[in-house]
């Protein structure tokens, strides 16, 4: 889908109407590396549905050029594709004052933070092997094992 652009220094219906646009693409680019980038980990997992990879990789080209029309910039992929750090999310809501003092402080004592935090670590350590084993990276497969078996230690580690 193509947008017409519209210059910035119209009306303020004109201006509405670019913000509209740059969100949807925004939103349609989003779904479409993420939808993309999670096939291809099924499919690196020996499930997923390999015939769809090089439809949905257009695809995110396709949505990446729009947004780039609408933008001025293509966007920073990385942006879109982090896994979220729960604990981080939780600390984050709870400084903006969307989760209140005692849940935080339940949450440490009982031990929900710490599984968080090793469950985040397992994933990336996880991520990291796999990556770095696709492109025979040594180094960063020691670092990503090494990183695993942390998350794996922490997560076993006394309640």
């Amino acid at each position: 889908m193509a947008f017409k652009v519209i210059d910035g220094g119209g009306s303020g219906r004109e201006n509405r109407e670019l913000q509209e646009q740059r969100e949807w693409v925004k939103l349609a680019f989003s779904k479409a590396v993420r939808d993309m980038a999670a096939n291809m980990l099924c499919v690196i997992s020996g499930a997923g549905k390999s015939h769809e990879l090089l439809v949905q990789m257009k695809n995110v080209i396709d949505q990446a050029i729009e947004f780039q029309e609408l933008h001025g910039h293509f966007p920073e992929i990385s942006n879109f594709l982090m896994i979220q750090n729960e604990h981080q999310k939780h600390i984050d809501r709870a400084r903006a004052g969307e989760l209140d003092q005692a849940s935080v402080d339940r949450w440490w004592k009982d031990g929900t933070f710490e599984q968080m935090m090793a469950e985040h670590k397992i994933m990336c350590g996880a991520l990291q092997t796999v990556a770095s084993q696709l492109i025979a990276q040594e180094t960063q497969n020691i670092s990503g094992e090494r990183e695993l078996h942390d998350g794996i230690k922490l997560d076993e580690g006394p309640r």
